[in-house]
């Protein structure tokens, strides 16, 4: 019988605010394997010392503060990318991809935070692109 695994996805709007709230014991509630973060607004070190315990691979803004996602997970992953397209693209902290073998079939998590984008504005045009 194949293993199941429960995947979640969750915007936590900073990580670090969202562990002060509760999120440590929300995900310890929920039995999610692997969980798909948008905009972490943090670092890589503050996403370890916020989430321990727990294999992260993540992709930052270059912009401090904004953006960002991350995929935390109990299972190792095979293989990350974030490479989504051309600059600006894959500077925005805004897509994260890992690949996770569950029992020998792979499955590709996806960690996406779009653009939230207004009619004729430029967050309109990068919301295009980023689609």
């Amino acid at each position: 019988m194949a293993r199941s695994v429960r995947i979640v996805s969750v915007n936590v709007n900073g990580i670090r605010a969202a562990v002060r709230k509760g999120m440590s014991e929300w995900l310890d509630a929920s039995g999610a394997d692997i969980v798909a973060l948008q905009e972490v607004r943090a670092t890589a070190e503050q996403l370890a010392d916020a989430l321990p315990g727990w294999q992260i691979v993540n992709d930052e803004s270059l912009q401090k503060g904004r953006a960002g996602v991350a995929i935390i997970s109990r299972l190792p992953g095979v293989e990350t990318r974030t490479h989504l397209g051309p600059e600006p693209l894959d500077a925005s902290g805004r897509w994260i991809e890992t690949d996770f073998d569950i029992d020998g079939e792979t499955v590709t998590v996806i960690s996406a935070y779009v653009h939230s984008g207004e009619v004729d504005t430029p967050k309109q045009d990068a919301k295009w692109l980023f689609l």
